[in-house]
């Protein structure tokens, strides 16, 4: 385990890393990690002589950093570009501890990345889902809130003969699934 001892954040070019626009980069080479691991923004750095602009444990350590980030491409660990959040998770697997900020900074990245992709699928999905609930109620005269059908059944058929394979099973699961998701009552029509 790689631990960070005696490692000052402190720049004499006085510029510290912004974390935000970091983990919004769609990918990172080895420079870019071990600069931010090490608290520092990586265009401050000049990876062949970092003395310039930490202090000399933090040069010991980024060095260290670097060199295990490059072997870990080089390994195929990482990618040559990778992302931050595949970073994060080769530095848990490895056992590297890294600035909390910029864990916390990639994390929120990640959740922001897939909460926004979230919401157009579960719209389609529930679009989808909707589709089936018309289908049912319009051709089959469904009514949810009954305990015994033929829908999925005739559905099924209807299925069948038009070639497209979905099974009973398959659409009552999905009616039941529409029954929570749009909270269809027996006065729905």
């Amino acid at each position: 385990m790689v631990e960070r001892t005696n490692v000052e954040k402190y720049s004499t070019c006085g510029v510290g890393p912004d974390y935000t626009y970091w983990c919004q980069c769609p990918f990172w080479n080895p420079e870019d990690a071990a600069g931010l691991a090490a608290g520092l923004d990586p265009r401050a750095i000049n990876a062949a002589y970092p003395e310039h602009c930490m202090a000399p444990a933090s040069v010991i350590w980024y060095r260290k950093i670097l060199e295990l980030v490059r072997r870990a491409v080089h390994g195929g660990d990482l990618k040559p570009w990778f992302r931050p959040m595949d970073f994060l998770s080769w530095t848990r697997r490895v056992g590297i501890e890294i600035d909390a900020v910029l864990v916390t900074a990639i994390e929120d990245a990640y959740r922001r990345v897939e909460v926004a992709e979230k919401p157009e699928s579960t719209r389609r999905y529930n679009i989808d889902l909707g589709m089936y609930v018309l289908y049912a109620r319009v051709v089959h005269r469904w009514n949810p809130l009954s305990l015994r059908n033929t829908v999925a059944k005739d559905m099924a058929d209807d299925c069948r003969r038009l070639k497209i394979r979905i099974s009973e099973s398959t659409i009552r699961d999905r009616l039941n699934e529409a029954k929570e998701v749009h909270d269809l009552q027996l006065g729905d029509t």
